[in-house]
């Protein structure tokens, strides 16, 4: 940062050894000596970044990001015999396909969230649905990476148990798409 560049100007021409490193580079290449400065300031920075304990990821949605990335299919799933007995017991299902698919055929009662969606879109879709009450999420089989890449978003949203019903529409219809 700037105050530890300007720190480090003051270091190396007020010091004693400041003084001759100063002097001693009369006369040379301005490209060393913004070298030099830069060079302490890295260092200075670095370890003034580190005594104060702050993390090179700080922003939280990057933690997360990186949290969902590293464990991937960390929410539980369930089979049809599970998916119908949760449908019948009036659970939340949400549908992770394009809004096109999910007009030609989805669960009766389900909601249309597409996984691909921005995070403000997504909260708007899913406004009504119960954080605390159980969420099915589903796609159109378990070939189809968006019913889990929506139900980890859905769960970092505060979601408290969602589950992805693997097979989907394909199993749901029984094996038609």
């Amino acid at each position: 940062s700037l105050a530890v560049l300007v720190g480090a100007v003051a270091v190396l021409k007020f010091s004693r050894g400041g003084m001759k490193l100063a002097r001693s580079l009369e006369g040379t290449n301005l490209i060393w000596q913004v070298s030099i400065l830069s060079t302490v300031a890295v260092i200075l920075g670095l370890a003034l970044t580190g005594f104060a304990g702050e993390r090179l990821l700080s922003d939280q949605a990057s933690i997360e990001f990186a949290r969902r990335s590293v464990k991937p299919n960390f929410v539980r799933r369930i089979d049809l015999a599970t998916a119908r007995a949760q449908h019948a017991a009036g659970v939340q299902f949400v549908d992770a396909r394009v809004s096109q698919d999910f007009e030609r055929a989805h669960i009766e009662g389900a909601i249309n969230v597409f996984a691909d969606v921005s995070p403000g879109a997504r909260s708007a879709a899913t406004a009504h649905l119960n954080k605390a009450l159980p969420v099915v999420v589903y796609c159109a089989s378990s070939a189809c990476p968006l019913a889990d890449a929506l139900a980890a978003d859905l769960y970092y949203d505060g979601f408290q148990n969602v589950v992805v019903f693997a097979n989907g529409m394909v199993d749901w219809n029984g094996g038609q798409p």
